[in-house]
This record gives structure tokens, sequence and C-alpha cells, in this order.
């Protein structure tokens, strides 16, 4: 692993980030995934949190590709005109979850992440295909319509959005719902919460918003109390998204996001590689 600095500080925050949640043994490090990456930077002012139950590691992936277009692509440029070589921001995470162990790896477009996972399933270099997590949305869905009842270690969350897969009408593919709490919504409530509980009309794609307090900043420095809040897109396949606020300081919140989903028994085996049914247009 690369042992040069950075001076260029986090520049694709305020974006959604695309993660991989992958099952690992107990022994897995962190260390092997960054070997397995390729040529790193390592970022002057990176993010860097150890706790008890998790650590998040920053890195700097200098590739020759480009895997953004426009001004992004430029700015992304370490010579700034946009030409080779880029730097793209990785953050890689290790959980402890009750008696499982996992894995997050995340990447700021989804060219970039389905090349990396594809990479190191088909080496076996860090991970198996069926190493690879997906959320049980339906279940989810079933379970937010009460409420939790143990929120995950102080850990806020709740539905803003949902898309449900509709199988008995062909003039009609999918429906989306959103809104500050779309599972209390009449249409849902009257119409379409019958139709999911008897297969009709089926969860695919999910929003959450997650809120928890915090006292030590993205840099393991402790702070004055404060809140850190985001949302997490997924679907059923496996894929993740996580919006990242300047500095991308919010991701501690996705330690206790996946935390509160596999709590909840809600993570499952991904059918595949779920980044290679990740839309290209996640990038725009």
């Amino acid at each position: 692993m690369a042992l040069r600095e950075s001076n260029l500080s986090v520049f694709a925050d305020q974006r959604y980030y695309h993660f991989v949640v992958a099952k690992v043994g107990a022994k897995f490090s962190l260390e092997t995934y960054w070997k397995a990456m390729g040529d790193l930077v390592s970022p002057k002012n990176g993010i860097a949190v150890s706790e008890k139950s998790y650590a998040i590691e920053h890195m700097k992936l200098r590739s020759a590709r480009a895997y953004a277009r426009g001004a992004v692509s430029e700015a992304l440029s370490t010579k700034g005109d946009g030409r080779p070589p880029f730097l793209y921001d990785l953050f890689a995470m290790k959980l402890r979850i009750k008696e499982e162990s996992y894995a997050l790896f995340g990447f700021p477009f989804v060219g970039l992440a389905g090349e990396s996972i594809a990479g190191l399933i088909d080496g076996r270099k860090v991970v198996r295909l069926a190493d690879l997590m997906a959320a049980d949305v339906p279940k989810l869905v079933d379970i937010m319509e009460t409420g939790i009842e143990s929120p995950y270690q102080s850990l806020s969350m709740r539905i803003v959005g949902l898309q449900l897969v509709v199988t008995d009408d062909k003039s009609l593919a999918a429906v989306r719902l959103g809104g500050n709490d779309p599972l209390s919504a009449q249409v849902y409530v009257h119409f379409l919460k019958k139709r999911v509980s008897t297969g009709v009309v089926r969860p695919d794609h999910c929003v959450l918003a997650c809120e928890r307090e915090f006292t030590m900043d993205a840099r393991g420095l402790v702070t004055k109390p404060r809140s850190l809040r985001s949302r997490l897109r997924f679907d059923a396949h496996g894929n993740f998204r996580f919006y990242a606020h300047v500095g991308c300081g919010n991701l501690q919140l996705l330690p206790y996001a996946i935390g509160q989903l596999a709590d909840l028994g809600c993570l499952k085996p991904a059918a595949g590689n779920p980044l290679l049914r990740a839309g290209r247009d996640d990038d725009e």
C-alpha cells in the first residue's frame, strides 16, 4: 500500500457513494483490502475512525481511467486539466455486529465500484461472491410499518421513500412513494398495503433517513455532541447508496445503519454481484 500523501482534500463529497456489504471472517483486515486495490495515496486530512465495534478508513485510488465527466473529471485530475491520472476517494469499514463481522467498501462512482468489486471477486483476493449481502426490503418494510421497538445504539431511522414492483398489471411496472412518512400515506394504508401482503405488489427499493448524535468527528477527535444525518438508498439486489455531506464526515452513520438492518434480521445473501445491476445513471 502506497505511503505517499495527497494534499487534495475529499472532493467527491456532497453526492451518493456506492457501497457493497460483505460478511467476512473475524480475522479479515482492512489492510488486506487496501493491498488488493492497487495504486493508493494517503489523503492529508483523511477520515479515520476506530471504535470498539467498527473502524472506518479512507484512501485515494490513483487511476488512469476517467469514471466521471466534465468539470468533475477535471477536478479529480492530478494535473488539474482533465488529463490522467485521477484520484478517487475510497472508503472501507469493518463492523462487528453481535457475533458476525462485516466489511463495507465505498466508491464515488458506480463504474469504479462495479469494476473494483468484480476484480476482487474474480481473483478471490478479498471477498467471494457468496459473501455479498443485500437488504431484505419486504421484511424491512413490514417491520417499519409498526416501528422499530429497539433502535440500534440510539440510531433514528425511518422510511422516506419506497418503490413497489407491480406484478399483476402489465400497464404499470412500479409505484414510487416519497415524503416524510410514505407508509402512513392513505394510498399505501388503504390500497397498497393489502396488495403487498398478498404478493400482488412487492417492495423493491427503499430510502432510509438516518440520524444519530456523535461526540467524535471523522478523524477520531472528541467534539461537542452533534447530530449527523443522511439518506441510505438500497434495493433488493444489494446495491447500497449513501449520501455523503461536505467532507464525508457523516459516513460515521453507516456502521449504525447496517447494524440496524442486521439487528432486525434484514440482511440476506445477495444473488450475484449487486453492482452489475446498478443503473449507470446513478452517477449523473
